[in-house]
């Protein structure tokens, strides 16, 4: 596959990737822009959409290490939201971020990969390093996780 069609195929997964989990439009940009660059530079002649999101998440994790700013997902928690719809619109922003600090930093990417991007198990294996199997209970418990708790708000 050439470079070109690469990006085209996984630009629009990968920005919103990108947007969610810094939750500024601006650094997800360059973000974008870095990964990019990093796999034409390496991997031109093959490049991999399991690879280009790790060089994404290393990025994400590099820019939040040097600004010692917390970024917080955004609204990725939508397919629960139709179950409990008992949230008010202004205080969704400070619910979301109740509800995501009862993740973890590993469980909130990967369950981000299979939410917004809706990757398969085996790619997010892929990103992650993990198994499959371990990826499907790390996704299972983290919604479990969340249903548990939106049932007590």
């Amino acid at each position: 596959m050439t470079f070109d069609k690469f990006y085209s195929e996984t630009k629009d997964g990968f920005f919103k990737y990108l947007y969610y989990l810094c939750s500024d439009y601006e650094t997800a940009s360059d973000i974008f822009q870095e990964s990019y660059f990093k796999m034409y530079q390496k991997y031109q002649d093959n490049p991999n959409k399991g690879l280009l999101y790790k060089i994404g998440k290393n990025a994400f994790l590099d820019t939040k290490r040097k600004k010692r700013e917390v970024y917080v997902e955004q609204d990725f928690l939508s397919s629960f939201k139709d179950e409990h719809n008992n949230v008010s619109a202004e205080k969704e922003d400070d619910f979301l971020e109740k509800m995501l600090a009862k993740l973890d930093d590993e469980t909130k990417h990967i369950f981000t990969l299979k939410i917004i991007n809706d990757m398969k198990y085996r790619e997010i294996a892929e990103i992650t390093g993990h198994s499959e199997a371990n990826i499907k209970v790390i996704i299972h418990r983290a919604r479990k996780t969340l249903k548990k708790h939106f049932k007590e708000v």
